[in-house]
């Protein structure tokens, strides 16, 4: 929230190259996601942990820019009327901001869940072998145990869930 309220701080081709910036993680690649963060954490906490920051630094940038644009859309007109009723900073949050936004933090919570929940590569390299997901078990299945019923047992399941996810 910090982050996508420092944006409106930006105008005209500032604002529009720190837009892109923002992004970039979340169309590179997940290998160069996965080098950049080896990069900054020195030595890389393997595990959830490690699993965790790489996620965070490749959908932070998407989540920010998200809700920056539903602030836009949907508090701008409310910050002059909070002045005219003379709200507090904490009144203003509780009354207008969050309620109107509950929306804006799910829809973003579940499209952030899913591209984490749908990932291969980084819980593969970064979990250190001790921790997975199911696009994972899903490899072991086929290429290590040769259990293809298994697998498929598990993709449906997937599917059915990430289907589920993305109706709400």
């Amino acid at each position: 929230i910090p982050l996508s309220l420092g944006l409106f701080q930006f105008r005209g081709k500032v604002y529009s190259a720190l837009l892109k910036l923002l992004l970039l993680p979340q169309i590179l690649p997940a290998f160069f996601s996965i080098l950049i963060s080896f990069s900054i954490l020195k030595p890389f906490p393997f595990g959830s942990v490690g699993i965790s920051f790489i996620f965070t630094l490749v959908h932070l940038g998407f989540a920010v820019v998200l809700l920056h644009a539903a602030i836009r859309e949907k508090i701008g007109p409310f910050a002059v009327v909070s002045e005219v009723y003379n709200l507090s900073y904490m009144q203003f949050l509780r009354k207008i901001f969050f309620p109107l936004l509950r929306l804006d933090f799910l829809t973003c919570f579940l499209m952030i869940f899913i591209f984490c929940f749908s990932s291969f590569s980084i819980p593969l390299v970064a979990g250190g072998g001790k921790d997975t997901n199911l696009e994972v078990l899903i490899f072991e299945k086929i290429f290590i145990s040769q259990n293809w019923s298994g697998a498929w047992l598990i993709s449906i399941l997937q599917s059915l869930f990430l289907t589920g996810m993305s109706l709400l």
